[in-house]
């Protein structure tokens, strides 16, 4: 059981004069007994129910009836608060009352599905239409004089600016936001300056939209493997007939015929004699090379250790890791080979890279890792 002793709740028993449910009394002007105190109930001259509260602001009694009685009850319909009984029809003393509601949020039909708001509408007539002949406070329509109404929305729990603003609001009066947001969670708050009026309606449009969730960290495991290969200190490969590194944009000088690759396409090179590339500074780097036959490398003039991976019609995928070397790259055949796509990359090669990057080789016509 939870107890409150600073809020003032009113219950509506009639949906059409009441509201439906609990809601909260508040404002400035509201009338508040002092702390844990409540409510004093009489019975007038007319047998009458009426509910006193002693204000704790001002020490006087105020009458907080809410409904409006038969005639010769005494009981009359207040618009404004802390209006004395003797100026019940003034409406210039006592204060504005300033209504507003809030919906419950609207959610997507699971957590990751989104909302986008394109219409809100909400409708509203006077309470009392007779009172329309814009004299005596009130306009033409019915409302009081100077009545605004604001729609808001609340995007995942944060209010954004007011969506719409009305006024000269026609009698049977409809108002809409059609702000077009997006967002997990939407709440709608709707607010007069005003009372004296009925909200009759409320609607809202959606388009539901599915957002599947990113995967971990927003990076995948193909562009995991990807990216160790992206760091390239030399890429040899065959354009147009020409040998370049393509690190560098520089012609490689060499003598070679070109041949089908592992790839499927004609980008191998015969070669019968040693290529000789620029200088290069590696450390901790790897090191992959398709070839036919036995070939050596060397960094500097040491040689390094190359170890197979896989065989794919004829060609054998080598590798090499924890390269720390410097000085030109030579690659020697022992007489004839046939080689593709050397490269050295500043990165240490996992089994799940080479895996990946056989596979797209092999199975894939190399589209992802060789370009075109």
């Amino acid at each position: 059981m939870a107890i409150t002793t600073d809020v003032c709740y009113h219950f509506g028993v009639k949906p059409e004069e009441h509201g439906i449910g609990w809601s909260g009394n508040s404002g400035a002007d509201w009338p508040f007994p002092v702390s844990r105190a409540g409510v004093l109930e009489l019975i007038d001259d007319n047998e009458i129910s009426r509910l006193l509260v002693l204000d704790a602001n001002d020490g006087k009694f105020w009458d907080i009836s809410v409904r409006e009685g038969a005639d010769n009850s005494g009981l009359s319909r207040i618009v404004r608060d802390k209006v004395l009984l003797s100026d019940s029809t003034n409406l210039e003393t006592g204060s504005n009352i300033s209504p507003y509601f809030e919906t419950r949020e609207d959610r997507g039909s699971f957590e990751h599905y989104y909302l986008v708001h394109k219409r809100t509408h909400i409708y509203l007539r006077p309470y009392d239409i007779t009172k329309n002949s814009d004299t005596d406070h009130y306009d033409s329509n019915g409302y009081l004089d100077g009545m605004l109404v604001d729609i808001n929305l609340y995007i995942d729990g944060e209010r954004t600016t007011a969506s719409a603003t009305m006024d000269d609001i026609d009698p049977d009066g409809e108002l809409f936001a059609d702000k077009v947001v997006r967002a997990n969670r939407v709440r709608t708050k709707f607010s007069a300056n005003r009372g004296d009026h009925v909200i009759t309606g409320f609607q809202t449009y959606y388009i539901s939209q599915d957002q599947p969730p990113p995967p971990a960290n927003n990076v995948s495991t193909e562009m995991d493997n990807q990216e160790a290969f992206s760091d390239t200190v030399i890429w040899l490969s065959l354009i147009n007939g020409t040998l370049y590194d393509r690190v560098t944009a520089a012609e490689v000088t060499a003598t070679f015929t070109a041949v089908t690759s592992p790839d499927g396409n004609t980008d191998a090179q015969r070669i019968t004699s040693a290529i000789t590339t620029d200088s290069i500074s590696a450390s901790g780097d790897s090191l992959v090379v398709w070839h036919t036959a036995a070939i050596t490398v060397t960094i500097g003039g040491d040689a390094i250790a190359l170890t197979t991976y896989n065989t794919s019609g004829g060609f054998t995928l080598s590798y090499a890791t924890g390269i720390t070397k410097s000085g030109a790259v030579v690659i020697t055949p022992a007489t004839s080979a046939d080689i593709f796509d050397f490269r050295i990359v500043n990165t240490a090669l996992t089994a799940t890279n080479l895996a990946y990057y056989f596979d797209d080789i092999v199975n894939n016509s190399g589209n992802i890792m060789i370009c075109r």
